[in-house]
């Protein structure tokens, strides 16, 4: 399996997100993306969104409500 410097990034990010290590800001800066970015890519290496902390979710609100 070839399996880009990217790809391994992403599968250790989503993991550690997961695990509740990092959240959805700091594992997308981690890897050089936008905390959108990050989201929108996550299912494609298995990882779901719905871990979000209720802080996340509130920040979530407020910047669709800015939007």
């Amino acid at each position: 399996m070839d399996a880009s410097e990217h790809d391994i990034k992403m599968h250790l990010a989503c993991k550690l997100y997961e695990e509740g290590i990092l959240d959805t800001g700091y594992a997308a800066k981690s890897i050089g993306m936008t905390r959108r970015e990050f989201i929108e890519n996550m299912g494609k290496y298995g990882a779901s969104i719905f871990n979000l902390s209720d802080e996340e979710l509130i920040e979530d609100i407020r910047v669709a409500r800015e939007a």
